[in-house]
């Protein structure tokens, strides 16, 4: 696992997410997801665990679920449990904020 700075400090990973806002990330050959839900980052895997459909375009629901646009399956974004349907559960990554305010994801 190797922690890859994703914003240089708070204030611009503030102003790119707003609260359960999806962004995607691509560094190098790899892509993943971002949010902010209740003021907490949180990254996740950018492909529905069923059948592979992007979650960029999915949305975030009062129970912090996120809800693929394909089936409607759920996956809860602290655990990347699946909460609706019959697969997998969502890779979650681990995120962090530095004292300096920079923000992190374990890769």
């Amino acid at each position: 696992m190797k922690w890859i700075k994703i914003f240089q400090n708070i204030e611009e990973a503030y102003s790119a997410l707003g609260q359960k806002e999806i962004r995607k990330v691509q560094l190098k050959n790899f892509t993943f997801l971002i949010s902010l839900v209740d003021d907490q980052f949180i990254a996740f895997e950018s492909l529905c665990p069923h059948q592979k459909e992007p979650l960029n375009k999915a949305k975030i629901n009062a129970f912090n679920e996120i809800i693929c646009p394909l089936h409607e399956y759920r996956f809860h974004l602290t655990t990347g449990n699946n909460t609706h349907g019959n697969c997998d559960g969502l890779r979650i990554y681990k995120t962090k904020v530095e004292e300096d305010g920079a923000v992190y994801v374990a890769l």
